[in-house]
């Protein structure tokens, strides 16, 4: 059977939004903005898997927003947005 895999890119440093935290990590009516793309990726019935990328500086605050949830171990990203995309995607490799 095919499964289905969400692959969220959040390894941004989130510069331009003027922050002292990447924006993924920002709370939006209490929440961190990443906990509401992780909540409908892995509450979502067609979707098997939820990987996230993330910054290795940013695990911590990974780890205190996603604990409670059921998700593949995170990968960590390159220094562009392509080189996360492809560290994320080899990541699904067997």
């Amino acid at each position: 059977m095919t499964q289905c895999f969400a692959l969220i890119l959040a390894a941004g440093h989130g510069s331009r939004f003027g922050s002292d935290i990447p924006k993924q990590y920002t709370l939006l009516k209490g929440k961190p903005i990443l906990r509401y793309a992780l909540e409908a990726l892995v509450f979502h019935p067609k979707i098997d898997q939820v990987r996230v990328v993330i910054r290795s500086e940013d695990e911590e605050l990974y780890r205190a927003l996603s604990h409670d949830l059921p998700l593949m171990s995170p990968v960590i990203g390159g220094g562009t947005r392509q080189e996360s995309s492809r560290n994320g995607l080899k990541s699904f490799k067997k």
